[in-house]
């Protein structure tokens, strides 16, 4: 029977390979540390892309319910028979301006204060039936504990058409 003996050649160069073991187990695990930053960050980023684009999304359907509910009012006579100014009637940019009012409060309602709100009528014309509304924000993505947040830049756009 032979016995191996460990030379204290082959102790010294057991010794120094557990040594780079353990770096190369730091460097793994640093390289996830980082990995999970990246990823968290990237999760932040596409959950204020969704608040914006939720928020855009109810807005136009805000907008398009309360179109919908004065749409007949524009089709009412302007004055009554005696001349008088008829009550029911509804002029186009009355209209519009009571479906932007709509579309603002819808935004501020779903929690995005600081975005700039664009509302549209695609299809134009006398009674529009189409709205579209279109955020510019920004939010906050964090990624490091003792970091200040970096701002990025978010665009959302939603239509929304009477039925």
């Amino acid at each position: 029977m032979s016995s191996t003996r460990k030379t204290p050649y082959t102790a010294s160069v057991a010794r120094a390979e557990a040594g780079q073991a353990a770096l190369l187990f730091l460097g793994v695990l640093a390289a996830l540390l980082a990995g999970t930053l990246v990823l968290f960050g990237f999760g932040q980023a596409l959950g204020t892309r969704g608040k914006h684009q939720r928020a855009a999304d109810l807005a136009a359907v805000s907008a398009a319910q309360v179109m919908r509910d004065n749409y007949a009012r524009l089709f009412q006579p302007p004055f009554l028979r005696a001349g008088a100014p008829n009550p029911r009637h509804l002029s186009t940019p009355a209209y519009l301006a009571l479906a932007r009012a709509a579309a603002h409060r819808g935004v501020r309602s779903n929690g995005v204060h600081k975005a700039h709100v664009d509302v549209a009528f695609p299809d134009g014309g006398f009674a529009p039936t189409q709205v579209t509304v279109s955020l510019r924000g920004s939010g906050d993505v964090r990624l490091a504990a003792g970091r200040r947040p970096d701002r990025i830049e978010v665009k959302a756009r939603a239509t929304a058409e009477l039925i």
